[in-house]
């Protein structure tokens, strides 16, 4: 007998997409919701339990199918995080970027790895509904769905037309990524545009386009389930979709399979004993297990569904599928869980692993809403940025960790970290890959840790010390709009604060009075033009200070400043300086006494200069503990983060001693206000108020305090996410100073 022709546009069973979802072929209709990932890991054991509560009491109230696809495979290196500018001056950095996404997506210690949610609508058996009703229905479903899965913080996002064809599209032939859909193309040949270029079936494989697969279904559950088991396939080597389908039982049906089993096994039992036997102890288990299941569904607690479970592994050839395939079942064996090889079945095991909500094969098994809440699928860490900068790989689930920070609600971040643990090392890496991105870098370094990497870059280096000759000159005033000159006054009162080792309120009064006479006895008036005025000095505001009764401490405390060896942080500049590149304010060697002012001063003229910035940049403060152990700068501190936004920039706060950054209610507020948040290897004295602070489970403190050197947990868009820093050979090389290859 001569095998029926086939063609490829008649191997999905798509009739259209559109209203944001897929007509089949029969009639009915599906919506897909791709949903984000929960750090199940490292969450607590109380917190994993609620999350798994959520995931059952969504079981027990759906009243129609599901279906759960969980796809991994492997990155397109050039969708990880894309450089956005082609500068000529770093081609050497970027392509060394470039090889890098290469050689993690070459290797598979990145994958993509996506999760979704599809939901189905098929008209009634033996009645014909209107597309209209089907719409409707699936509308209700679809809203119902999405708003449990919110409550499980799972975030979902409803895939649109074109999102639709193209998951779709991609699956059946990923090179049709290089000719990607646009957003106004019409879907009408919708059976042509997702055809693959070929397909041919055999007994044990199917070959897609110029990938072969092979899919398994589960065949036999352990009897019992630990919880986010499904996460642990994500050690899997290679290309695999998972796919769920959920079928709610009918219970009454369900109670009559129970009561027919219950009886079957007391029988047993009971003739063994009988006999003089006890009995075996597996079906003395099954009994008990049996019969309480039949009190919770009774109660309503618990509820039976009819789940199918199916594995497609991809891959290239099928030298490469055969491992593959054997890498999965031993995975799975492991966990007690038995496939099987889906032999003369290959094209409907495709069509059930596809998101489409057909179970072709109907290989079902009845699981309880415990026992299938235990396979709570959405074990992950990931974020949903696919733009930004690439911060690391997330060890856990092998996905790139990316952020774009000017795409948050604030641009700022802080790093906290012992000594030793790389978060000067996270920060470089950042900041190369900032300037790749075309975003302007303003670094302040206390200890000369950035002056190798920022010369590297391009970018000016400028010493801030005594005889350097850089002019940070505090009295000047830039801004003469209304409240710019009570600005000034502010940051000058709480410089002189920091000088004088800390003011009184009377004399911290005193003080902010003399400011303002002295720019008073130089013309300045808030409001009124300032081109041709000369700003006053410390010395005006000291004399005005003498003739106050009670300050002549605080007069002799700033002695050094106005004629001693302090006098340098006041220096005038004598010419415009150019602040419009990168720039790092290299403090090394300074005395104590005077580090926390200068960077103060620093951070002061930086924020200056970025008042009428539209280019985004990132400010970088390192050792920021100098300025937080003093309230009046923790403060300012405080005003920046708040303000930074508007000023198209973002803080990045960096320091060591967590305890003096958390001392302070500024300190704090700096934290809370900063919208990612990166904790690396803490030191067990800080852990307890660093748990209180970012509601740390045990887990995720145990992970922090054993963290190696460049691993951290990154705190963004309410995720938690672990991650080991990456650096391309590049990005080592300007980061230690090592000369480039001849």
């Amino acid at each position: 007998m001569r095998p029926t022709k086939r063609y490829v546009t008649e191997l999905l069973p798509v009739q259209e997409i559109a209203h944001d979802g897929v007509r089949l072929a029969a009639g009915g209709r599906r919506a897909v919701l791709e949903c984000a990932t929960l750090a199940f890991g490292i969450k607590g054991e109380i917190e994993q339990r609620a999350i798994v509560d959520g995931w059952a009491a969504l079981l027990n109230s759906v009243a129609h199918p599901l279906q759960v696809v969980v796809r991994s495979a492997r990155i397109d290196p050039a969708r990880v995080a894309p450089i956005g500018t082609a500068d000529p001056a770093h081609a050497v950095l970027r392509d060394s970027y470039t090889r890098l996404l290469e050689e993690l997506a070459g290797e598979r210690r990145i994958v993509e790895r996506r999760f979704y949610v599809v939901i189905p609508w098929d008209p009634p058996l033996r009645a014909k509904r209107a597309a209209a009703d089907g719409i409707e229905a699936l509308e209700q479903r679809v809203s119902w769905v999405a708003e449990a899965l919110r409550r499980l913080d799972l975030e979902p996002r409803r895939l649109r037309d074109h999102e639709l064809a193209e998951l779709l599209r991609l699956t059946l032939d990923p090179a049709a990524a290089l000719q990607p859909l646009a957003k106004d193309d019409a879907l009408g040949d919708v059976q042509g545009l997702l055809a693959p270029a070929g397909f041919r079936e055999t007994p044990g494989f199917v070959a897609v386009g110029d990938r072969v697969a092979r899919s398994l279904a589960l065949v036999r559950y352990p009897i019992r389930l630990h919880l986010g088991w499904l996460g642990d396939l994500q050690s899997m080597e290679g290309d695999v979709d998972v796919s769920l389908h959920i079928q709610p039982g009918a219970g009454q049906t369900a109670m009559s399979f129970l009561a027919r089993r219950i009886a079957e096994l007391s029988s047993t039992i009971r003739v063994s004993e009988e006999r003089g036997s006890r009995g075996d102890p597996f079906r003395r288990a099954a009994l008990q297990d049996a019969l309480e299941l039949q009190d919770r569904l009774a109660q309503g607690s618990e509820r039976l569904f009819d789940t199918s479970l199916y594995f497609t592994v991809w891959a290239r050839t099928l030298d490469e599928l055969e491992p593959a395939t054997q890498r999965l079942e031993a995975l799975l064996g492991t966990r007690l869980i038995h496939t099987r090889r889906l032999i003369f079945q290959m094209r409907p095991a495709l069509l059930s692993t596809l998101p489409l909500g057909i179970d072709a094969l109907a290989t079902r098994r009845p699981l309880s809403t415990t026992a299938l809440s235990a396979s709570f699928p959405f074990t992950g860490s990931d974020l949903r940025s696919r733009s930004g900068l690439l911060y690391g790989v997330n060890a856990a689930t092998r996905s790139p960790v990316v952020v774009d920070r000017f795409a948050l609600e604030n641009h700022n971040s802080v790093v906290l970290a012992t000594s030793g643990a790389g978060k000067s090392y996270l920060v470089k890496v950042e900041l190369a890959r900032a300037v790749l991105n075309g975003a302007r870098i303003l670094v302040v370094d206390p200890e000369g840790e950035y002056a190798t990497l920022m010369a590297g870059l391009g970018a000016s280096v400028i010493p801030v010390r005594p005889g350097a000759g850089t002019s940070l000159d505090p009295f000047a005033v830039t801004d003469g709009s209304p409240g710019g000159l009570s600005v000034r006054v502010a940051t000058l009162t709480t410089l002189l604060d920091l000088l004088a080792g800390g003011l009184r309120p009377a004399a911290r009064a005193a003080v902010e009075a003399a400011v303002s006479v002295a720019y008073a006895k130089a013309g300045y008036a808030d409001g009124k033009p300032i081109a041709s005025l000369v700003p006053p000095r410390l010395a005006h505001v000291q004399l005005h200070l003498r003739a106050q009764q009670g300050m002549e401490g605080v007069c002799s405390r700033l002695e050094r400043y106005v004629n001693g060896a302090g006098a340098w942080l006041f220096r005038r500049a004598e010419s415009a300086e150019n602040d419009g590149g990168n720039v790092a304010y290299v403090l090394a060697g300074l005395p104590e006494e005077e580090r926390a002012a200068a960077m103060f001063l620093v951070l002061d003229r930086i924020w200056r200069a970025l008042a009428d910035s539209v280019r985004p940049t990132l400010v970088v403060v390192d050792e920021a503990w100098w300025l937080m152990r003093h309230a009046d700068t923790a403060a300012f501190l405080f005003r920046l983060v708040k303000t930074a936004r508007k000023r198209r920039a973002g803080l990045t706060l960096v320091t060591q001693d967590v305890g003096d950054v958390l001392s302070s209610d500024d300190g704090e507020a700096v934290i809370t206000n900063s919208a990612v948040q990166i904790l690396m290897k803490q030191a067990p004295q800080a852990m307890p108020r660093l748990a209180e602070l970012f509601r740390l489970t045990r887990a995720e403190q145990v992970w922090l305090l054993n963290a190696q050197q460049g691993e951290g947990l990154l705190v963004a868009q309410g995720r938690r996410v672990p991650l080991k820093v990456v650096a391309t050979e590049e990005e080592a090389r300007l980061i230690e100073g090592r000369e480039g290859a001849a």
